[in-house]
């Protein structure tokens, strides 16, 4: 059972259905204080990339997942291509391992186009 939301929050009635109750919408999540679901969110080792912005959201990857996050919990300093941790206080921008991606890619690139 997921802890930290209230009861209300997670299942709906839903009059104009057949069924009785429904799970809540991206949307209720999203509105709700708890945004991108943070609380299933555990501080660990990933190392997300920030792949592209779709309105509000962000679609953040990594090598075994791709996550949806509300902008709003990001950092404001966060840009495509920056790679972000999860941290007990909330996702940080890790620019040492942004950086080192970007002069890997430039190299790569480098070595592709002939320069």
């Amino acid at each position: 059972m997921i802890t930290g939301i209230p009861t209300a929050k997670r299942w709906t009635r839903c009059p104009a259905m057949k069924r009785r109750w429904c799970a809540p919408m991206k949307a209720d999540i999203l509105s709700s204080p708890w945004r991108e679901a943070s609380f299933l969110l555990k501080p660990s080792d990933k190392r997300y990339v920030f792949d592209r912005r779709e309105g509000a959201l962000c679609v953040l990857t990594c090598a075994e997942e791709t996550r949806t996050v509300a902008h709003d919990a990001l950092p404001q300093a966060a840009r495509e291509g920056d790679t972000l941790v999860y941290t007990a206080q909330g996702w940080r921008v890790d620019e040492a391992d942004t950086a080192a991606r970007r002069a890997r890619i430039d190299g790569l690139m480098d070595h592709l186009f002939g320069k």
